[in-house]
């Protein structure tokens, strides 16, 4: 799974163009092409995904038009699937997207309504196009992709496909069995786009990545409202006769105390709706094991040959790890310095890439250790 993960994440970085392909430290050898060549952006995507021309289905990035999103379509030969993914927030238009967040009827629930505009447009525009690229590469599986608003989007887009292809049956071959078209979706840092029953119904097909604190996979119309509720209760108190004469430390005690009631009494009332993050969550965290650390300053011992390094001292190591996790955690606004950092594309890269390293290594001793127990021991 983190394979592939790894893979989409970047076929969603991908999307915001060469240029900030190049800044956030992708392939360099492409930077001076981007000045001289024509369609630099789809160049660089079939270059470095090893695309060929009849590979690139749909092509459509508007930097003028408001509420339209910006997306490319391709059959990714990897995993021999059409792949359809939707850029992030990149634009003043893009923007506007994100600002109309009035709540749209849908399913019985309710969604975003800009984002759901989002992906309406990418299935009128392009439902066509989808279609034609499946019969012509014989494929079963599409995927839904995307970062931040492209994300939001690609969650919304993986529900209209599902019913828009709802009796499309794939015909059997000598080799595979009739069967319906699988269509999936993976997102990056998706923002809020449904209500809690939609979220639930699509967790079967679509998995969301969200990366500790970023702030995207939190921000809604209604927990804005909550944050501002809770900013006029904590400016309030901050001003309260009653703790007038209290020490620094024991008035902030109080003023936590009486912040942490207003979140609670909020979360029960329940008066507006919240919009939640769709599908399956799984939650991209740092951690810390214990590991022998050996000290920068060891170095072999003098004199004759041998010798050895100096003693390390056991420490803790920071592994990045993921789980799966429950929805509700992330209904709340977290006021931490790295919220914006870690929504940066690259980000959910780099901690995609580490956590794959820490899974392959404890797989690595949990077969060295079964080895260990199957190996039959010697008879005295």
């Amino acid at each position: 799974m983190l394979e592939r993960a790894r893979h989409f994440v970047r076929l969603a970085i991908a999307s915001y163009g060469s240029l900030p392909w190049v800044y956030f430290g992708y392939s360099f050898k492409v930077a001076p092409l981007n000045f001289i060549r024509f369609n630099s952006d789809r160049k660089n995507v079939m270059d470095y995904f090893q695309l060929r021309k009849e590979d690139m289905v749909v092509w459509h990035f508007d930097k003028r038009t408001a509420l339209v999103p910006s997306y490319y379509i391709i059959r990714d030969p990897k995993y021999n699937a059409l792949c359809i993914i939707i850029r992030g927030t990149f634009s003043i238009t893009d923007a506007m997207t994100d600002l109309v967040c009035e709540y749209y009827p849908y399913k019985g629930g309710l969604v975003h309504k800009g984002i759901m505009d989002n992906a309406r447009f990418v299935l009128e525009r392009s439902g066509k196009d989808i279609e034609a690229a499946i019969k012509r590469f014989n494929l079963r599986t599409i995927y839904c992709l995307g970062h931040s608003l492209g994300a939001g989007s690609a969650s919304l887009l993986c529900s209209l496909l599902q019913d828009h292809f709802a009796n499309y049956i794939i015909p059997a071959t000598s080799r595979t069995k009739q069967q319906r078209l699988e269509i999936r979706a993976q997102l990056f840092a998706p923002p809020p786009v449904c209500t809690p029953d939609l979220a639930e119904a699509w967790e079967a097909t679509q998995t969301a990545f969200i990366n500790e604190n970023d702030l995207a996979c939190r921000l809604s119309y209604g927990n804005a409202l909550d944050l501002k509720e809770l900013i006029k209760v904590a400016a309030h108190a901050a001003v309260d006769p009653a703790y007038d004469g209290l020490p620094q430390k024991d008035k902030t005690e109080q003023l936590l105390r009486v912040v942490a009631q207003a979140q609670k009494d909020i979360c029960e009332a329940q008066d507006i709706p919240r919009l939640v993050v769709g599908g399956k969550i799984v939650y991209l965290h740092k951690t810390c094991e214990s590991t022998l650390v050996i000290p920068r300053e060891a170095s072999f011992k003098e004199g004759g040959g041998g010798g050895g390094r100096k003693g390390g001292s056991h420490g803790k190591k920071k592994e990045i790890r993921l789980e799966y996790a429950d929805r509700a955690h992330f209904t709340a606004i977290p006021l931490r310095a790295n919220w914006l950092w870690h929504h940066f594309p690259q980000q959910y890269d780099s901690r995609l890439e580490r956590a794959l390293a820490w899974a392959k290594g404890h797989q690595a001793k949990q077969d060295k250790l079964r080895c260990r127990q199957e190996q039959p021991r010697s008879s005295v």
